[in-house]
């Protein structure tokens, strides 16, 4: 069986060439940092009465549109 690659890389089942697909929803690439602001953001949005796993997709949208999502420090 030969894996094709999905051009416009969504969820449609198909991998990617080469290589392992990571979950959806896996923060294992995220900075420490970044944790802490999604949380910052997600309790934000809790406050002003949106629901939790509303403010929880919000607050990751918004790391991921400020940081461009996630990345590990390379040293």
């Amino acid at each position: 069986m030969q894996v094709r690659s999905c051009p416009l890389r969504h969820a449609c089942g198909i991998q990617p060439r080469g290589g392992r697909v990571m979950p959806r929803g896996d923060k294992s690439s995220y900075t420490p940092k970044q944790k802490r602001k999604a949380a910052r953001i997600e309790e934000s949005y809790e406050k002003r009465g949106i629901p939790k796993k509303t403010a929880e997709k919000r607050a990751w949208a918004t790391v991921n549109k400020q940081d461009g999502g996630g990345r590990k420090k390379k040293s």
